[in-house]
C-alpha cells in the first residue's frame, strides 16, 4: 500500500473518531435526562428513523425544495458576487464609492430583511431565493476582492513590460490571482446558503424543506423525526463540502501544491 494511501486512511479514521466523541455524548444525554422527559431520543431510534425517511421516500421532495433553493440563490451569489469582486477589486474609484454602502447592507442580519423580501417576492420560492442570494453575495464579493487587491504586482508589471493590454492582463494574471481568495468566498457562502435556506423554510413557511419538516416536527412533538432532520441537514453540509473541496483541488490546484 503506498504511503499516501495509508496517510488518507489514517486521516479518515481520526476523523471518525470525532463523530464517535459526538455519538457518546449524545447517548450519554440521553441516559441522563431527567426521568419522565423525553427531550432527546436515543441516537439509536434516530438513526432508525433517519432510514425509515429516506426508506419511505417522503424526505425526497423536501430534500429537492430545499436544495433548489439553496443552490438557486448560492448560484446567482456567485454569478454576481465574482463579477463586482473583480470590478470593485480592479477599480480603486468604485471600491471607494461602494465600500461603505457593501459594508453597511452586509452588517444588516439578513432575518431582519424578511419582511422586506416578502413584501417584495412574494411568500413563495423567491422571496427565499432572494434571502439566500442576499446572505452569500456579500462574502464572494468581499472575498473576490481582497483577492484581486492582493494579486502579486511583480506578475502584473512584467506582463505590461511585454506589451500586455490591461485586459490581458486582467484576465490572465488578475483573475487567476484572486481565484484563491474567491474560492474561499464561496465555500463560505455555500454553508451559508444552506443555513438561509433551512431558516426561511422554518420561519417564513413552507409547505415542503427541510426546514418546513423540522418545525412540523417540533411542534407536533415528534423529537426523533426533528433529530433526524436535523441530521440530515447536517449531512448535506458535510458532503457539500467534500465536493467543495475537490472542486477547490481541481481549480486551483498549483495554490495548494506552492503550498
Amino acid at each position: 500500500m503506498k504511503p499516501s494511501i495509508k496517510i488518507r486512511i489514517v486521516d479518515t479514521l481520526i476523523g471518525f473518531i470525532g463523530f464517535a466523541i459526538v455519538i457518546f455524548i449524545w447517548w450519554y444525554a440521553f441516559q441522563n435526562q431527567k426521568a419522565g422527559t423525553y427531550l432527546i431520543p436515543s441516537p439509536v431510534t434516530t438513526f432508525k428513523k433517519l432510514t425509515v425517511l429516506f426508506f419511505s421516500g417522503e424526505i425526497f421532495i423536501d430534500l429537492y425544495e430545499t436544495l433548489y433553493r439553496m443552490l438557486a440563490g448560492y448560484f446567482l451569489a456567485g454569478i454576481f458576487g465574482i463579477s463586482c469582486g473583480l470590478l470593485l477589486g480592479s477599480f480603486p474609484f468604485a471600491r471607494k464609492m461602494f465600500d461603505g454602502t457593501i459594508d453597511f447592507f452586509r452588517s444588516i442580519p439578513v432575518t431582519a430583511l424578511y419582511p422586506v423580501f416578502v413584501l417584495i417576492f412574494g411568500i413563495g420560492s423567491n422571496s427565499k431565493i432572494a434571502m439566500i442570494f442576499w446572505a452569500s453575495f456579500f462574502i464572494i464579493c468581499i472575498n473576490t476582492t481582497y483577492g484581486v487587491m492582493q494579486t502579486n504586482p511583480i506578475r502584473r508589471k512584467m506582463a505590461q513590460l511585454y506589451g500586455a493590454t490591461w485586459f490581458q492582463i486582467f484576465s490572465r494574471v488578475t483573475f487567476y490571482d484572486s481565484l484563491p481568495h474567491a474560492m474561499v468566498g464561496l465555500r463560505v457562502a455555500l454553508s451559508y446558503a444552506l443555513i438561509v435556506s433551512i431558516l426561511t423554510e422554518m420561519f417564513m413557511g413552507s409547505q415542503y424543506g427541510i426546514g418546513a419538516k423540522i418545525s412540523e416536527s417540533y411542534n407536533l412533538y415528534q423529537i426523533d423525526a426533528m433529530f433526524a432532520l436535523i441530521l440530515i441537514a447536517g449531512m448535506l453540509g458535510y458532503f457539500f463540502n467534500i465536493i467543495f473541496v475537490r472542486i477547490e483541488k481541481k481549480i486551483v490546484g498549483w495554490k495548494f501544491n506552492a503550498d
